[in-house]
């Protein structure tokens, strides 16, 4: 999944009530780097993008 549509999902999830903070938390991104990243200030780094995308995923699976 390419950053823009990783942040589309996490825009997503959030949206539907789950905070930015704790999904920091659960993937060790940093909460301000995964904030700057869901309001299109930066990109992640590979590692950063692959651990939210697994998480994105799984979560999406809960809320669908």
């Amino acid at each position: 999944m390419n950053q823009e549509e990783l942040r589309k999902k996490l825009i997503e999830v959030v949206n539907f009530g789950l905070k930015v903070n704790a999904i920091s938390e659960r993937t060790k991104i940093n909460s301000v780097d995964l904030s700057r990243f869901k309001n299109g200030h930066i990109y992640l780094k590979k590692d950063d993008s692959e651990m939210l995308e697994k998480f994105l995923d799984q979560i999406s699976n809960c809320i669908s």
